[in-house]
């Protein structure tokens, strides 16, 4: 029951290796990571391990976080969920709601989209 994040929402660099230790056992073609963030701190990981991301193993990661996939060399394809778009459509909707609150509920989708790595 390994935790990547602690309470202070910092990622667990320990459990990160522990968890890595446990899949790299299956010898995966590739991994789909919740988070750009984790692919950031994986990526080292792989390399000290003489595994190189792109070649060896295919990473996708999530959330479009250009703060880290500028980072990463090769960089993995990210599916960007846009979460400053959907923020901002939850606070027009929260605001929408408090000025008309019998009105029927309502539904918004915001479709993610995939942006594509670079094979360096």
């Amino acid at each position: 029951d390994l935790q990547l994040y602690g309470s202070d929402q910092v990622l667990n660099h320990e459990a990160l290796a522990q968890l890595w230790g446990q899949v790299q056992k299956y010898e995966p073609e590739g991994l789909f990571l919740f988070a750009d963030q984790i692919a950031f701190a994986l990526q080292p990981l792989l390399l000290s391990q003489k595994i190189t991301p792109g070649q060896d193993i295919h990473i996708i990661s999530c959330n479009g976080e250009n703060t880290y996939l500028k980072l990463l060399h090769p960089r993995p394809a990210s599916v960007n969920l846009h979460t400053n778009e959907l923020g901002r459509r939850a606070v027009d909707q929260l605001l929408w709601r408090l000025d008309n609150p019998n009105s029927p509920s309502e539904k918004v989708i915001l479709r993610p989209s995939l942006l594509p790595g670079s094979l360096d």
